[in-house]
C-alpha cells in the first residue's frame, strides 16, 4: 500500500511541569523535550515505522533547533512538499502530572499549505493508493474529494470550527474525530457519514456508521505521561491495520486503540510511535484476556 499524507509539520516543545501556573504566577519546568510534530508529520512517521511506503506533502521550515526533515527521512518518509529557510510550525505542549496537555501553536510556514500548492503535486496525489488528510481544511479536502476516491480525513478542531461541507464529508471513505470534534458535527450530517472512527481517549474508541455504533474498543490502562500526538499515532495504525494488513474493522480499531494508548507512555509524539511487533503482541494479549 502506497500512502500519501497531506498535513502540517511542526517542531514540538514539550514542557513538563507539576502544575500549570495561574495569571502572574511562575512555576518551574521539570523536563523539556524537543521532538518532531504536526498532524501530517506524526501520521507519516508512524506509517513509515510500520513498514509502509509513505510520502508527505507539507511545508517544512528549518531551524538549527531540530532537523525535522532529517527525522522523517530517517524512518523512510519521502518528503514531497517544500522545505524553506523560514520559521517552521512550532507547538508548545504543556503537560501536567496527569499526562494531560495544553497546546500553544505557531503556524509558521504551514500556512503555505494550500490548494494552489497541491496543484503542483497532482501526479503524486493521483499515483498514491490512499490519501490521508491530517488536520487540513475543508478547501483542501474538497479538492482531494474531486480527484481521488480512496481517502481519509482527520479534520481536527480548527478545521471543524472553520466549517465543514456535508458533501465533502460524505465522500471520505474514513473520517477520524475525537469526542469534542464529533459533538460539533450536526446530527443530520452524522447520519450520512459512511465510516467514522471516534477516538475517546482514556475511554477507548468506537466505529460508527450513519451515526450508529458498530464496534467498540474499551480504554487501555497505561501509565500515561504525555498525550501529544496520540490521535495521529492512532490514525496511522488504524489505516495500516485495516488497509495494509486487511484486518477487520474491529481488530483494526483495537490495534489503533492500543497504539494510541502506548504512545502516551513516552514524551513526544514521534518519540511515542509504536512498532508493529509491540502492537501485535499487545493485541494478542488483550484478545486473550477478554
Amino acid at each position: 500500500m502506497k500512502y500519501l499524507v497531506i498535513g502540517d509539520t511542526n517542531i514540538d516543545l514539550i514542557v513538563k511541569s507539576k502544575r500549570i501556573p495561574n495569571s502572574d504566577e511562575e512555576t518551574s519546568i521539570e523536563e523539556l523535550t524537543i521532538d518532531g510534530g504536526g498532524n501530517g508529520a506524526n501520521t507519516a512517521f508512524q506509517i513509515a515505522l510500520l513498514g509502509d511506503e509513505v510520502s508527505l506533502i507539507s511545508v517544512i521550515g528549518t531551524l538549527p533547533l531540530f532537523d525535522i526533515k532529517k527525522r522523517l527521512e530517517e524512518v523512510g518518509v519521502k518528503i514531497i512538499g517544500k522545505v524553506l529557510e523560514d520559521f517552521p510550525g512550532i507547538s508548545i505542549s504543556i503537560v501536567d502530572k496527569s499526562g494531560e496537555r495544553r497546546l500553544l501553536t505557531f503556524t509558521g510556514v504551514n500556512k503555505l499549505l494550500s490548494v494552489e500548492m497541491l496543484n503542483d503535486y497532482k501526479d503524486e496525489i493521483l499515483k498514491a493508493d490512499w490519501i490521508h488528510l491530517a488536520g487540513v481544511n475543508e478547501e483542501i479536502a474538497h479538492m482531494i474529494a474531486s480527484i481521488k476516491e480512496n481517502w481519509s480525513w482527520d479534520p481536527g478542531l480548527l478545521s471543524i470550527d472553520q466549517g465543514l461541507n456535508k458533501e465533502t464529508l460524505e465522500k471520505a471513505k474514513i473520517l477520524f474525530f475525537n469526542e469534542i470534534e464529533y459533538a460539533k458535527v450536526p446530527k443530520n450530517i452524522k447520519k450520512e457519514l459512511n465510516l467514522v472512527v471516534l477516538k475517546k481517549g482514556k475511554n477507548g474508541a468506537e466505529i460508527r456508521v450513519k451515526d450508529v455504533k458498530m464496534y467498540e474498543s474499551k480504554g487501555i490502562v497505561v501509565s500515561s505521561i504525555d498525550s501529544t500526538g496520540a490521535g495521529d499515532i492512532f490514525d496511522a495504525v488504524f489505516l495500516h491495520a485495516y488497509l495494509t494488513r486487511n484486518f477487520s474493522l474491529n481488530t483494526a480499531l483495537m490495534s489503533a486503540n492500543i497504539a494510541g494508548a502506548l504512545s502516551t507512555t513516552k514524551i513526544g509524539a514521534q518519540n511515542g510511535a509504536v512498532d508493529w511487533c509491540t502492537i501485535e503482541s499487545e493485541v494478542f494479549r488483550y484478545e486473550g484476556s477478554t
